[in-house]
């Protein structure tokens, strides 16, 4: 176990969680009662992006060993990411109470306050960090959104531009830098951070989307859009979902394109404008509303060039004809090269469906914006 660990601290030095993960599951399995090697195994899967897996781990972890703070720590991050915030506010506390020094944890329930607009909390952590530890990054870069979350934005602003003198080649102050001064109404200003920060760390996905942002903040639609591509399941980014269907490029397709929806619901009933345009391209176009997107389905049915419309991603499989293609309905703007002054389609493009509601209930009438 003890190889096996040493092994998969390397392989997260590499850059390669799932191989982290395989030599650790290796040793809890010969080891597991061992909380350490399930404290680790529970860190990579985290890296991994994993969460609930890394809970599992944890869990075991904690209940091996109840004074295990940094055991307590990475479940609070794997809680976090899972989208409990109550408890992983109550994990990172009780790492605290196990050792008061430890800056890590006190920086993540600062952000887990910030997250939840308690500043007054959030103020109380960093500075705890920030006590322990008094060049910590992380808090640092908390506080300043803790001040500027209080409307401090000057001040905030101006402490991150003194930090990021002496620390040029820190991505993350460069990237609190360039939500400071985009806050402030400063794009220009704001843009040339977040390249500072996306040049340092080309991970960095926030400060691209930060790029595209300030970019269409200016009104700069066709810059813009193709810098909002860079993202996870963008026309230019990593794909996560149907990772082994080719992106489409926009070109005339003789086949299936398969648009699957991503982020908020506004998003998706924002650019299901484009839909029809993107019809008129391909032989037959499906669109995807799964999971957490599928309450929109009964709004979306009224969407003109939807061939079919299946409301679980395991029925793709299912499909008569396999899709040929791939793309967001996010990517569909800058694939039709979209502008304002030239807006395809109808308006208005959605229409509500049959009322549901209780009988005597007043209906109300939702209008769809005209926005881009």
């Amino acid at each position: 176990p003890t190889a096996l660990n040493n092994a998969a601290t390397l392989a997260l030095a590499m850059g390669r969680p799932p191989l982290a993960v395989a030599r650790l599951e290796r040793a809890v399995a010969i080891d597991p009662d061992g909380p350490i090697g399930r404290h680790n195994l529970g860190f990579a899967l985290i890296r991994a992006n994993r969460p609930l897996e890394a809970m599992f781990h944890l869990e075991r972890a904690v209940a091996l060993d109840p004074g295990y703070a940094s055991a307590w720590n990475n479940l609070g991050i794997a809680l976090a990411h899972a989208g409990n915030r109550p408890a992983a506010i109550r994990a990172f506390e009780r790492a605290l109470a196990l050792d008061g020094d430890f800056a890590d944890a006190a920086v993540n329930l600062g952000d887990m306050h910030n997250r939840s607009g308690d500043t007054a909390r959030a103020r109380a952590s960093f500075e705890r960090a920030l006590a322990a530890k008094p060049d910590h990054p992380g808090a640092i870069v908390g506080l300043s959104f803790a001040q500027a979350l209080d409307g401090e934005l000057d001040p905030a602003r101006a402490a991150m531009e003194a930090r990021v003198r002496p620390a040029p080649a820190y991505a993350p102050f460069w990237q609190t830098l360039a939500a400071l001064r985009h806050w402030s109404g400063e794009l220009d200003r704001a843009e040339d951070a977040y390249k500072q920060a996306a040049a340092l760390d080309p991970t960095d996905y926030d400060a691209r989307f930060g790029i595209a942002s300030t970019l269409l903040g200016r009104g700069d639609y066709a810059r813009g859009l193709r810098a909002f591509e860079d993202r996870p399941d963008g026309r230019y980014g990593p794909a996560r979902r149907y990772p082994a269907l080719p992106v489409w490029s926009g070109a005339p397709l003789d086949g299936t394109l398969l648009v699957f929806c991503e982020q908020g619901l506004g998003d998706v009933v924002q650019f299901a404008r484009f839909v029809p345009a993107a019809r008129e391209r391909v032989r037959e176009l499906v669109f995807v509303v799964d999971g957490y997107w599928r309450s929109l389905a009964p709004l979306l049915a009224s969407l003109a060039g939807v061939d079919q419309m299946p409301t679980d991603a395991a029925a793709v499989e299912g499909l008569a004809r396999p899709p040929s293609a791939r793309v967001s309905v996010l990517s569909l703007a800058h694939l039709l090269d979209v502008v304002p002054e030239r807006l395809p389609g109808a308006i208005p493009y959605l229409a509500p469906p049959p009322y549901r509601g209780k009988r005597n209930e007043p209906a109300y009438v939702v209008e769809v914006a005209r926005v881009l």
